[in-house]
């Protein structure tokens, strides 16, 4: 990047920037078309009412639509999109859920975790994954009924309560978690199709090549066409209750003895597994705990928000969607217990352990037909998964949530055909595994991520009590929800706290990058509401309170100028703000465009946005407005009293050094106005003269510079804290602080005022340099007065001659009026005519500062004395400082704000002080002690 105080940016940069969230606001066409659309409103009477009651149906639908931005819009569209056939709460809740909840954990696990864990044990696993659901049920059910679902379910939830961030990073895990869960179905359909063929070969990779080649036709299959795998899920669920019911009946038949299936008498032992007994796994090596059993377990607790991602095409969702998820919770848990219950006491321990598909042997009339129904429910639940991945990741994608993952985003109408070969390739990799208990843990924490995180939304939002959040569903609260987050999180760190950590810290990796890769969108999340909440509860209990030294920091308000286009005029201001930031303080820049407030307000609006180009471009954290004002002055003394709330308002003022002064009475007048107005509103002000030798972000200043300040007088500490702060900044960071004290008292010894400045700055601690400069003997000064005046006269004399030289040679001779006027003023210290005659000449008046400087002195021998003195100082000081610090890359000093002196006779004292110096920093506080000797 080049310099970036030169950067400009014009209206069109502006205009022409899309919606990708970092642009919010609507383009100018937009404003400027509604504001046409309001003044008829208010001119023509109603003019807005007549638009919309003369359009039909059809045509409001498109009339809602202003822009391609409006969601309201866009929603209120909706309503008018056609007709299609709404679902009860059977088909559209119920029947979903309840197919997603049975998965092929039912059928080849539950056996054998009860036989691990014990009768009593493995109720406690049910109970507590169906209790996590439940929960989330509740919460899931509040804020779906709050509003339409659209596509993404889990994750359109989360990213439009929790924030883009938040929903982009679970979301994708999540996105992950579903995936590998089609892996899990598919390795449990070839486990009971390598049992059917008794096919015992462990040694062979016969496991994979079967899982790649049913991954590979169920990726093609939902590739197709959604619509195939929809129209088979209903049969996939008939043949899954078809299985249940032959394999309780079986084992009721065989615990009667009239029927055996696969199995011999032997296996036969009631009431063998009421105990948990955590024997070795005989596929796997490992001897199972309770935790992992339980997180195999998990994934047959999942499903609940099949319904949920359908809220769209329900009759009445807000009934729909706790009703049947509810009731296909509590079928599945008692289908669930049943199976429990009568294989641990119907079946013996060593068989139930040994043979993890003895639920399909036991089934009547015959296992094969259960095992064809295991395989199709399972190969089932695998396409449901990759068709609800796939579009997960379109959903994400269309978002441009995550930016790496917009090459997946769908065009309009069209199938999310790059997403499902995505899910399938990634769906590949654990089906080498070979074994889906290798599998269940990430499955199940990922799960647990998605419902910790949908408690958490319906939390934030109960506890902010926002008044858009209105659900239909009235069966929760913030203490259900919390306790389903605990639940989550409790249960994640006890799996594996290990992989719980990984998972974690992925989501927080994924979080940081959305947030810095500027994907942000304004949906109007409970975060945002909860950051709302917080801050008005802070700044209330502020309201009140005075600031300690200890916990002052410059909360800065920056008067910039500013172009036509927006683009400051000084952009060396904003800089100079961006690199006292380490002072945590609050900022606020603001311009004034001076114009009428309705004519002008588009024009307000476009600046606005470009000077926050120029705000973010220095890396400023902070608030910047442009707004239209009839007087300058005026105006920006109101903003310094009325800006910010409570404690947190401006306390200090930035503001550049009009360098045209001299031949704009206006632009001094009104300067010295500002700055007597920010005094009385008991503000700190800082001016910036000679920003064009400050520092950019980008440098890094070397050792060997410095930065100095120069104390005059102390006004509270501030002259000190800002260099301070600045060192802190890595342009900074390596300059030396040096500190001149200027001593004016002819009683004061020059070496003790250095011992007891150092002595001052170590208590406050701030390392520095320390030097006496006295100015205190009268002969001394007067003699270096005299040789100064001496040697500018000699300079003066020698332009004059370069100047007689450069017109007799036919070339146009520089202006010399700043020259001239500028030596007359300080060798005729004793002569008020001669100023008077200046201040005429440029356009100042006498006593011109009826408003805030009170009465100016007269021209008589007394005045002409005090006006003598304060240009010998002007002159002298200005003689050391250029002696000390010409070479300083700044220089700190306080502000002369005399309160009897005109706006000319301040310029030019200040002029006089500063003269061939830059940048400089001149400061002038309140007298509040801003730095303190106690921690």
């Amino acid at each position: 990047m080049g310099d970036a105080h030169n950067q400009q940016y014009n209206w069109s940069d502006v205009t022409t920037l899309k919606d990708d969230g970092s642009n919010p606001e609507v383009e100018v066409h937009e404003i400027a078309y509604s504001n046409r659309m309001y003044d008829d409103d208010f001119e023509g009477g109603n003019g807005l009412s007549k638009k919309f009651t003369s359009l039909n149906e059809s045509d409001q639908k498109n009339q809602y639509i202003v822009s391609s931005k409006n969601q309201a819009g866009a929603a209120m569209a909706n309503r008018y999109s056609s007709q299609q056939t709404k679902l009860n709460t059977i088909k559209g809740v119920f029947l979903p859920c309840f197919q997603n909840i049975l998965g092929v954990i039912l059928f080849i696990r539950l056996p054998f975790i009860t036989a691990e864990a014990g009768i009593f044990l493995t109720l406690l696993i049910i109970f507590l994954g169906k209790l996590t659901t439940t929960l989330t049920t509740l919460s899931m059910s509040a804020i779906a009924t709050n509003g339409t679902v659209e596509a993404g379910g889990p994750y359109f939830i989360i990213s439009r309560n929790l924030g883009v961030e938040l929903g982009g990073a679970i979301g994708t895990l999540f996105y992950l978690g579903t995936t590998i869960a089609s892996s899990l179905y598919v390795l449990g359909a070839v486990e009971v199709i390598r049992a059917s063929f008794d096919s015992n070969d462990e040694s062979s990779y016969t496991k994979q090549l079967f899982s790649l080649i049913l991954m590979f036709l169920i990726t093609t299959t939902v590739s197709v066409g959604v619509k195939y795998v929809n129209m088979g899920a209903s049969l996939f669920l008939l043949i899954v209750i078809f299985s249940i019911i032959s394999i309780v009946l079986g084992v009721l038949l065989f615990v009667s003895g009239t029927y055996t299936g696969h199995l011999n008498s032997n296996a036969r032992e009631g009431f063998d597994n009421f105990f948990p007994v955590y024997v070795e796994n005989p596929d796997t090596g490992n001897t199972p705990t309770f935790y992992s059993l339980f997180a195999l377990f998990f994934p047959s607790c999942t499903g609940i928000m099949a319904g949920c991602n359908r809220s769209a095409v329900l009759k009445n969702p807000g009934r729909s969607i706790p009703k049947g998820t509810l009731n296909a919770i509590c079928v599945s848990t008692m289908i669930y217990v049943v199976f429990v219950i009568i294989f641990g006491c119907s079946l013996s321990n060593d068989q139930l352990i040994n043979d993890k598909l003895v639920a399909m042997r036991i089934a009547w009339p015959t296992p094969f037909l259960v095992a064809i129904g295991i395989v199709a429910a399972s190969l089932g639940a695998a396409m449901q998964c990759v068709t609800g991945a796939s579009k997960l990741l379109a959903a994400i994608a269309n978002d441009r949530t995550v930016p790496f993952l917009s090459y997946f985003a769908p065009k309009a109408d069209e199938e999310p055909v790059k997403s499902v070969i995505l899910t399938g390739l990634i769906a590949t990799i654990p089906c080498m595994s070979g074994n889906l208990d290798y599998i269940s843990a990430p499955i199940t924490l990922a799960f647990l991520l998605m419902y910790a995180s949908i408690n958490l939304s319906c939390f934030v939002l109960c506890v902010l009590k926002s008044p858009g959040f209105r659900p239909q569903w009235r069966y929760y609260s913030w203490f259900s929800s919390l306790a389903g987050v605990m639940m989550c999180v409790s249960i994640m760190l006890i799996v594996s706290w290990q992989a719980a950590v990984v998972l974690i810290v992925l989501a927080f990796a994924l979080l940081f990058y959305i947030k810095y890769q500027n994907a942000t969108k304004d949906w109007g999340d409970s975060l945002t509401g909860f950051r709302y909440q917080v801050a008005r509860d802070m700044l209330l209990s502020l309201r009140l309170k005075t600031v300690h030294a200890k916990n002052w920091r410059p909360q800065i308000l920056v008067l910039c100028s500013i172009d036509s286009n927006g683009n400051p005029e000084v952009p060396e201001l904003l800089t100079l703000a961006s690199q006292m930031k380490k002072g945590r303080g609050l900022l606020m820049a603001t311009a004034l465009i001076k114009g009428d407030h309705v004519k002008d307000s588009v024009k307000a609006q476009e600046a606005d946005k470009i000077f926050s180009l120029h705000l973010k471009e220095e890396g400023i954290e902070g608030f910047s407005k442009v707004s239209v004002c009839q007087d300058p002055v005026d105006a920006a003394i109101t903003i310094m009293h009325h800006s910010g709330m409570g404690t947190m308002q401006p306390n200090s003022v930035l503001i550049a050094w009009p360098s045209d002064w001299e031949n704009n009475s206006k632009s001094g007048n009104s300067f010295v106005s500002t700055l007597r107005g920010a005094v009385h509103a008991k503000k700190s002000v800082m001016v910036l003269k000679g920003g064009h030798a400050l520092p950019s972000q980008f440098e890094r200043l070397p050792r060997n510079n410095t930065v100095d300040i120069w104390w005059v007088a102390h006004d509270g500490g501030l002259l000190l804290l800002v260099p301070y702060l600045l060192s802190l900044h890595p342009v900074w960071s390596r300059c030396r602080l040096r500190l001149f004290s200027v001593i004016v008292d002819p009683n004061d010894d020059p070496q003790k005022v250095e011992r007891d400045v150092r002595e001052y700055l170590d208590q406050v601690r701030i390392s520095a340099q320390v030097t006496a400069v006295d100015m205190s003997s009268a002969a001394s000064n007067q003699n270096l007065y005299d040789i100064e005046i001496a040697a500018r006269k000699l300079k003066k004399l020698e332009m004059c001659a370069e100047v007689g030289k450069i017109t007799s040679s036919g070339k146009k001779a520089p202006l010399e009026s700043n020259v001239s006027d500028n030596d007359e003023f300080m060798a005729n210290g004793q002569t008020g005519g001669l100023l008077f005659h200046l201040n005429k000449k440029h356009g100042y008046e006498r006593n011109s500062d009826t408003n805030w400087g009170g009465v100016d002195e007269g021209l008589d021998e007394n005045n002409g004395s005090i006006q003598f003195k304060r240009k010998m100082t002007s002159i002298l000081l200005n003689r050391h400082m250029h002696q000390h610090s010409r070479n300083a890359r700044l220089v700190v000093t306080n502000f002369p704000l005399v309160r009897g002196m005109s706006s000319y006779d301040v310029l030019k004292y200040v002029e006089n002080i500063t003269e061939n110096l830059a940048p400089v920093l001149m400061i002038r506080g309140t007298g509040q002690e801003v730095i303190t000797q106690f921690g």
